[in-house]
């Protein structure tokens, strides 16, 4: 919607000798944009093309959803005053935003409304003492945020309503937007504009120009993202569901979204995509499609009958919705280092290389478009993965004799059960860089080669990987987890310092076994929350060599 009120201020500019045309223009701008976008998501979704989404580096990913923060948090401060800015900066300058008291208190009230949401729910726990109660929990996760949200749009309202303030006058003021007509119906929705009222050469102009590529573009982004980010808080399907660990299928959501989207250009909505308020109703144990279905036809029948929602909803609290999200997706970003393995020089740590990729595309989406910062993201990839390869050590590890020439004879009853047991374990030998063009086949190769039921253990072998980057460490750690969920348990071996590092650093590896960890300790690789991690009541993910992990299972 942010994208689509940017066209509609192009338009306002082009047409800024004839006014009268613009409101025809911009509404069948918006309508057309969402049908185009809905068109374009269900063509992707039908030619299988949005797996293509997992191949995005993690740091563009995250980056991404940096820029997209800008650009929310800049329109809540657009939506809050009522006043352009340019950047941070407001165009009239500072001295005449501070002339307003509405605005200013327009302002408070945003900035409040923002921190209820985001520092509610930790309130509501601590009053309803849900750590002591942990029946409550449940109910307080799933109603708080929702509670919270709402909350100031009622106080807000009552304190109106006791100052004596009416709708009219609030939209007087500019906290409102004011009631343009009445409502009008479905047949009436269609005949509030003549088509003589358009102007068709703005429309082509519009509809044909890069603006309108950004916008599909975006659109089909923010919905893998959307789908990705709630796949990665619901890891398997709602309770009840036949196939809880069933994969995510990308082309069916982009296909429910793409009609979604074409439902709200017809009723004259903006498009939609995987929204994070869906992630209310996944609580409530939908599925991700219906979540998206469900909000969509409550917001398509609103337009369809043309109910004045911004006569209603206060721009503040708009503009506070705007910021709490945008800052929700600046702070994900900006602590992706975490995540991230560090670097060190002359003894000195420093944060991942891959971390300046994610700042760049936000640094970026401060003076151009997220689309701009897109590219110089995947741009920079490329170049990072360029240079690993060219500094990466052709020697992947160095194992000491005793763990090669003292196992290559087994005893005849090592022998025996290996001959019994050995179909239970699998070991895959890893080869090349792994690096976020390769997580697909990566995945469905681990995948394929735990499909056996009786298959309890997994050994993957880094001996001929020199190189991991965060986006495949990603994936390794979630194929990690939906494996341990089947009864199959994912341990590593013959990794190098890199190796160890960025799979460290995700989560992927997390408790290497004692004989590892001792020399882990001698030559110096840092290992975090040891102590935390070797409290876990769970098998060792980490062994020297094949052999090792061969013992062990």
């Amino acid at each position: 919607c942010i994208l689509q009120a940017q066209l509609a201020a192009r338009v306002a500019a082009l047409l800024e000798n004839d006014p009268g045309k613009i409101p025809a223009t911009v509404f069948v701008i918006i309508c057309l944009s969402s049908v185009l976008t809905g068109v374009v998501s269900i063509a992707v979704g039908k030619f299988a093309l949005g797996t293509a989404m997992l191949m995005i580096p993690k740091p563009v990913v995250n980056g991404f959803l940096g820029a997209i923060g800008i650009v929310v948090v800049q329109a809540g401060l657009k939506t809050a005053s009522g006043v352009k800015f340019h950047h941070f900066w407001p165009d009239a300058g500072w001295r005449s935003f501070c002339s307003s008291q509405d605005r200013l208190w327009q302002i408070a009230c945003m900035f409040g409304h923002t921190f209820c949401i985001r520092n509610g729910p930790m309130l509501v726990h601590w009053l309803f003492r849900t750590e002591r109660h942990p029946g409550r929990r449940d109910a307080v996760k799933r109603y708080a945020g929702l509670a919270c949200q709402l909350l100031p749009l009622v106080m807000f309202f009552a304190s109106a309503r006791l100052l004596g303030f009416t709708m009219q006058s609030l939209a007087d003021h500019g906290w409102t937007y004011p009631s343009t007509s009445d409502r009008l119906g479905p047949s009436g929705f269609w005949t509030a504009y003549k088509t003589e009222d358009v102007d068709l050469g703005t429309v082509w102009n519009v509809i044909f120009s890069d603006s309108m590529v950004a916008l599909v573009a975006m659109a089909i982004l923010c919905t893998m993202l959307g789908a990705l980010a709630i796949t990665g808080r619901f890891n398997e399907g709602p309770e009840g569901d036949p196939s809880p660990d069933e994969p995510l299928d990308f082309n069916a959501e982009l296909t429910t979204v793409g009609a979604a989207s074409v439902l709200l250009g017809l009723t004259g909505g903006n498009l939609i995509f995987h929204k994070f308020s869906v992630i209310q109703l996944r609580e409530d144990g939908g599925t991700h499609r219906i979540a998206v279905l469900t909000i969509a036809l409550v917001s398509g029948s609103l337009f369809w009958f043309g109910f004045p929602i911004g006569s209603y909803v206060p721009k503040w609290f708009l503009g506070g919705l705007f910021l709490h999200t945008g800052c929700s997706f600046l702070k994900k970003t900006l602590l992706s280092y975490r995540s991230l393995a560090a670097c060190s020089w002359h003894g000195i740590r420093f944060v991942s290389p891959q971390y300046g990729i994610s700042t760049c595309c936000v640094l970026t989406a401060l003076f151009y478009s997220p689309t701009i910062a897109i590219i110089v993201g995947m741009a920079l990839s490329v170049v990072l993965f360029l240079v690993d390869g060219m500094t990466t050590s052709p020697v992947s590890s160095v194992v000491d004799g005793k763990h090669v020439v003292s196992r290559t004879k087994r005893p005849w009853w090592e022998m025996k059960v290996l001959n019994e047991e050995g179909d239970r374990i699998r070991l895959v030998y890893l080869q090349g860089q792994l690096f976020f063009g390769s997580t697909l086949n990566l995945t469905a190769n681990l995948s394929a080669a735990a499909a056996y039921d009786r298959i309890e253990f997994m050994i993957l072998s880094f001996t001929q990987v020199p190189l991991v980057d965060p986006s495949a460490a990603e994936h390794l750690k979630v194929a990690k987890d939906k494996l341990r969920k089947r009864g199959c348990h994912v341990i590593f071996c013959r990794m190098n310092k890199q190796v160890f590092d960025t799979l460290t650093a995700a989560g992927a590896l997390s408790l290497p076994s004692p004989e590892s960890l001792r020399l882990y300790r001698q030559l110096g690789w840092n290992f975090p929350n040891l102590e935390a991690q070797s409290a876990n009541d769970e098998h060792p993910d980490a062994f020297l060599h094949e052999t090792d992990a061969l013992d062990f299972c």
